[in-house]
């Protein structure tokens, strides 16, 4: 369904920073979170208690769309923390990504929809598997080796990281079921560190 931000977020608003909670049971629960007139069909799905971060971008009107199918308990809360402005840059729909190997890090390339410009990028990362995966974003060049395990069916999450002057990053996976979106970029109003 639409949901309406325009009371909390000012004109010229690029996106909404939100807070997915899911708690009230331990059965899967279907979700998703896209700009309004979007036509991704990114859906996550939860099970137990859960919670993850997310920015999405806003139309002109300010509002998102957020798919969520349970009824009060067991439903998957979504709770605006902030909203993004210019500097900030949104898709109408976010753009496969992906390291070109499993279980090492590997360069993606981001310059065919990054502009030269860019300091940082926002990745959707969602593991559809059964089994926890491992899974990073890093930007191109650190040392950092920080891996998560995506754990339950479906796990979805926002990530945000910085990228070089080439708009590359590196990104890990252990699965193939692990796959990554390009959701915007970042020019101005963000410091990142290697």
């Amino acid at each position: 369904g639409v949901v309406d931000l325009s009371a909390w977020l000012p004109a010229g608003a690029t996106g909404a920073i939100v807070y997915i909670h899911s708690g009230g049971g331990g059965f899967a629960k279907h979700w998703g979170i896209r700009k309004n007139g979007s036509t991704d069909n990114i859906e996550g799905e939860s099970s137990g208690d859960f919670h993850c971060w997310g920015i999405i971008g806003v139309d002109g009107n300010r509002r998102i769309q957020f798919y969520n199918v349970f009824a009060f308990p067991g439903k998957v809360g979504c709770y605006l923390v902030g909203y993004t402005m210019d500097g900030v840059t949104m898709f109408d729909n976010a753009v496969a990504i992906g390291p070109p190997g499993l279980g090492a890090w590997g360069d993606i390339d981001l310059s065919a929809s990054v502009p030269a410009g860019a300091v940082g990028v926002i990745v959707q990362v969602r593991a559809f598997g059964v089994v926890p995966t491992a899974w990073g974003l890093r930007q191109n060049g650190s040392a950092d080796n920080r891996r998560s395990n995506a754990g339950n069916r479906m796990n979805q999450f926002t990530a945000i990281i910085g990228c070089d002057a080439n708009r590359v990053i590196e990104g890990y996976r252990a699965d193939v079921n692990t796959q990554f979106w390009l959701l915007g970029y970042i020019t101005d109003g963000a410091t990142f560190y290697l």
